[in-house]
């Protein structure tokens, strides 16, 4: 190889265009991503189940502590007890107020959860999906090689004889098709003439009896 050819060589791997991905190998890197992204939006998941438990125990707390001020305000009431009366409704209003923004807390909270378990479910479709088209691609490749080593097994002497083989073969059927053919015709003029053959004899055997029996009638004389 001259120098010339040698810096074309370079520059065409260099500049040329790049070789075309390989698809397993791209359903691969697929497949391992998604299962990545699967593990992270389970950890995700599990993060936010955690805190929506969390958050639903201090609304609980809360509501508790509301029906908790609220019974304690009516017995105040009733004796009489104005200051601690007016402290217990403050303690009921503000445990209101913190168990309605827990309240909401829980429900983004929930959705949040709702929306990772449907993508969960997404991932764990399209994890199947790439799964099914690796095992095809596979597949594919396993019965190219078959048929490529098969093609370098065979060699070109075999080819001859099962070509031979499969001429002779076509060429035996030909002329046992023709025989047969011939025999189909002996067969049906065979068929057609026989009766033809049966009614002239019939026609014949009634005309001697007609006349046998004319023969053989008794003369008026």
């Amino acid at each position: 190889m001259s120098i010339l050819d040698w810096a074309a060589e370079k520059f065409r791997e260099a500049f040329g265009p790049p070789e075309p991905p390989d698809p397993l190998e791209q359903l691969r890197d697929i497949l391992e991503r998604l299962k990545r992204e699967r593990g992270e939006a389970k950890i995700r998941a599990a993060d936010a189940i955690r805190d929506f438990r969390s958050v639903a125990r201090e609304r609980d707390d809360c509501q508790a502590r509301v029906a908790q001020a609220e019974h304690a305000a009516e017995q105040a009431a009733a004796r009489g007890q104005e200051a601690r009366f007016r402290q217990l409704v403050e303690d009921k209003l503000h445990a209101t107020r913190s168990a309605d923004a827990l309240d909401q807390q829980c429900a983004e909270l929930d959705r949040r959860v709702q929306d990772l378990r449907q993508a969960l479910d997404t991932y764990g479709l399209e994890i199947e999906r790439a799964e099914r088209d690796q095992r095809t691609w596979e597949m594919r490749e396993r019965t190219a090689r078959l048929r490529s080593d098969t093609h370098r097994d065979v060699s070109s002497s075999a080819l001859a004889e099962a070509r031979s083989l499969l001429e002779h073969s076509e060429e035996s059927a030909r002329r046992e098709e023709a025989k047969a053919e011939v025999r189909e015709r002996v067969s049906r003029s065979q068929r057609e003439a026989a009766p033809k053959q049966r009614r002239v004899e019939t026609e014949v055997d009634r005309e001697m009896a007609r006349i046998r029996s004319r023969l053989d009638a008794p003369s008026k004389d």
